[in-house]
């Protein structure tokens, strides 16, 4: 026999540690910290379902009011189903239809205008849509496979908005920086978020640890990220709990892509100037002579037009001079007028140190970033198309091409 009943000391066990009893220390210690947690949402509306089998919990079912949802979607009004779950023996029996059913009537008896949850069409337990679709639950939005489900209970309610992603990453020059976003409410990333602090002490004054913690609200609606790990603002993960090991070795390789470059970039002080000057005299003056040409400029006045628009910054390598560039910002497109590293310093991977680290920069403030490069500069034209330039258009009468590379934050569903 089927029944469902309200969360109480005899199941908390078993919600908490999302029916794992038994398996670990650390699930345990997890568990318990959720059950304190749960206990506290609780008192602000959260409801918890657990189906039996014959008195034997079989599964469970979370339910809350979606202005405290830490897993989204924004909305009001609404009761929310982030997660249900029957345990696997348990599968095809009816336990996920009594807890849904029981859920429902006590959403109506909330006083709330609706239900809604969030389904997926793949081929992974998770959530099914389906099974909520057979339940009488219509889809409200939809993308890729993810979709948001829904029943009003008396007049139509708008939906709830889905979750939008709103990160940029702002790079530290000297540590690895790791920024991790977490809730308590999934056993999942509260463990995963224990993981990535306990690794990342292992590094010690090599890298920064940034939290964002998702059962804020004001951080939820700012960065619409529930759970996720960022490395250096690459975005790593596994589905399950971050492994330990894969934690370290992504660790260990971006330490290692910064010891690589060890670049420190600085804005160029006024005496750098002119040793930069001669400095793209000597590496690109046949490109500048014919260039100054078209544009009617003698040296000085380049020189006058290097000193005052955009922004050169210097780059040194383990604390040597080995370049600079110079940026200006065009409306949404940031333009390279020069990329120059000494000759004793090409090769070792510095170009593409500078141009990774404006793409990071820049990701979301900018729509694209572009530079001029000289037709026969054909190792060059390689190095950017190898880091996803493509030739935008071309200037015959300069023997230039111009290239460009779009750096807009991720569409929905897109990693970046």
């Amino acid at each position: 026999m089927i029944t469902v009943r309200d969360w109480d000391s005899d199941t908390e066990y078993f919600v908490g540690t999302c029916s794992h009893t038994n398996e670990s220390e650390e699930i345990d210690i997890c568990g318990r910290e959720r059950i304190e947690y749960l206990k506290k949402k609780t008192a602000a509306g959260l409801q918890i379902k657990v189906g039996f089998i014959e008195n034997m919990p079989a599964g469970f079912l979370y339910m809350m009011p979606v202005e405290i949802s830490p897993w989204g979607p924004l909305g009001k009004n609404l009761m929310y189903i982030p997660c249900m779950y029957v345990i696997r023996k348990a599968e095809g029996l009816g336990v996920g239809r009594a807890m849904l059913a029981a859920a429902e009537d006590a959403a109506r008896l909330s006083g709330k205008k609706g239900i809604v949850t969030t389904g997926f069409y793949h081929d992974f337990w998770f959530m099914p849509a389906a099974f909520f679709e057979r339940a009488g639950f219509r889809v409200l939005r939809k993308r890729k496979d993810e979709a948001l489900l829904g029943k009003d209970f008396f007049d139509p309610v708008a939906p709830p908005e889905m979750l939008r992603r709103n990160f940029s990453y702002a790079a530290l020059p000297d540590k690895v920086k790791i920024e991790i976003f977490w809730n308590r409410f999934c056993q999942t990333s509260n463990m995963e978020a224990r993981r990535v602090r306990e690794v990342a002490a292992e590094f010690g004054e090599r890298v920064h640890l940034q939290e964002y913690d998702a059962d804020n609200g004001d951080t939820l609606r700012q960065y619409q990220i529930p759970r996720g790990i960022y490395i250096d603002g690459n975005e790593i993960g596994w589905g399950y709990e971050a492994p330990r090991n894969g934690l370290r070795a992504a660790i260990t390789k971006a330490l290692e892509e910064k010891d690589k470059s060890r670049l420190d970039v600085q804005p160029i002080r006024a005496e750098q100037y002119e040793e930069c000057m001669r400095l793209m005299l000597s590496q690109a003056g046949t490109y500048l002579e014919r260039t100054m040409e078209l544009m009617q400029m003698d040296r000085r006045q380049f020189g006058e037009l290097f000193r005052t628009v955009g922004q050169v910054f210097t780059i040194r390598h383990k604390s040597i001079n080995a370049g600079f560039y110079w940026i200006e910002a065009r409306e949404k497109i940031l333009h390279v007028h020069a990329l120059i590293i000494k000759d004793e310093f090409q090769g070792q991977g510095l170009g593409s140190a500078i141009l990774r680290r404006l793409e990071k920069e820049y990701r979301g403030r900018m729509n694209r970033i572009e530079m001029g490069v000289h037709t026969s500069n054909e190792r060059a034209i390689a190095l950017y198309r190898r880091l996803g330039y493509e030739v935008h258009k071309s200037l015959d009468y300069l023997g230039f091409l111009i290239m460009q590379k779009d750096v807009l934050l991720p569409k929905d569903g897109e990693s970046e």
